[in-house]
């Protein structure tokens, strides 16, 4: 972890095994059908401890989905990250982008997002990192105005009840406790596949 992030976000270690230890984690278990009416099922697993909850996220992930947004990344010509999750991860994955040679911008302002949106493309791929916790900023908007100049949309949020999912051509959803350390469960997924671009992209170069 980053002390200087830690320090300026007031987060201590005790916050964060906490935070994890109690986190709820939600993944896509399939859909289900009742007359004209299509639902998208998932499945919620409480966690004990943070060996638990690392555990659990290891052994449930849909690694094929992770696979799908790391070929999605590298297949765009420029990658947008807006963030309200802090920034940790990001850079990280950020990093990697620039050394596979792609452009990657992250954001935390709302007002840059939404300025970075009327540079996009339909080349271009946006990863939107929305905890519950920021349901009154203009998420959705940016949304609409990615789609508006043809670029595509993978929202990571800890609410299933986020309304930019069903605008979203991919999501993850890890359903938290309304605490401000599930951002670090995000975090967490962040890391997650910036390890899987790695290994698909950059360890064999």
């Amino acid at each position: 972890l980053m002390s200087d992030r830690m320090e300026q976000y007031q987060v201590t270690m005790n916050n964060i095994t906490s935070a994890m230890s109690n986190a709820n984690l939600s993944y896509p278990s399939g859909d289900a059908v009742s007359g004209n009416l299509e639902l998208s099922v998932s499945t919620m697993t409480e966690n004990d401890t943070l060996e638990d909850l690392l555990a659990k996220m290891r052994k449930r992930m849909d690694k094929q989905k992770v696979q799908k947004l790391a070929r999605a990344i590298h297949d765009s010509e420029k990658i947008g990250v807006y963030s309200y999750t802090g920034c940790f991860a990001e850079i990280f994955l950020q990093s990697d982008i620039f050394v596979s040679g792609k452009i990657c911008d992250v954001f935390q302002q709302e007002r840059d997002m939404i300025e970075h949106t009327k540079v996009l493309t339909p080349k271009d791929l946006v990863i939107l990192l929305v905890p519950k916790c920021v349901y009154g900023t203009q998420a959705d908007k940016a949304i609409e105005d990615i789609h508006k100049h043809g670029g595509k949309v993978c929202v990571i949020t800890d609410s299933q009840h986020f309304n930019g999912l069903k605008k979203a051509e991919m999501s993850f959803v890890f359903d938290g406790v309304m605490h401000s350390i599930d951002m670090l469960v995000l975090q967490t997924f962040l890391c997650v596949l910036v390890m899987e671009y790695r290994r698909m992209f950059l360890d064999e170069v």
